[in-house]
């Protein structure tokens, strides 16, 4: 019953701590922020913003870099996953007064 109830809830991943650490490692990455996880039925979803250090990236670089973060997440969380990035040039966590920075 817990198990269902969860599901409906949209309860958490858990698994926060190690997401940010998988991101923060990536040297190209100065920030994130938005980050929400959840299970619903038999996907997991994980869905964030990040900044790059370099203002002037260019798009091939940020979506590759976004793709190595996406599949380092995945493999952490295993199973049927939606792993959404946005890429910002900018932090614009101010923009979103539901959720706060979290880092």
């Amino acid at each position: 019953m817990k198990e269902g109830f969860d599901l409906i809830m949209d309860k958490s991943l858990g698994k926060d701590a190690e997401i940010i650490k998988i991101i923060m490692n990536n040297t190209a990455v100065e920030a994130y922020h938005m980050l929400q996880t959840r299970k619903g039925g038999k996907l997991n979803f994980v869905d964030v913003h990040i900044v790059f250090k370099d203002k002037e990236i260019s798009l091939r670089q940020a979506h590759q870099l976004s793709d190595q973060i996406e599949r380092a997440i995945k493999n952490l969380i295993w199973g049927r996953s939606q792993v959404m990035i946005h890429l910002d040039p900018q932090d614009d966590s101010y923009e979103y007064d539901t959720n706060p920075k979290l880092n």
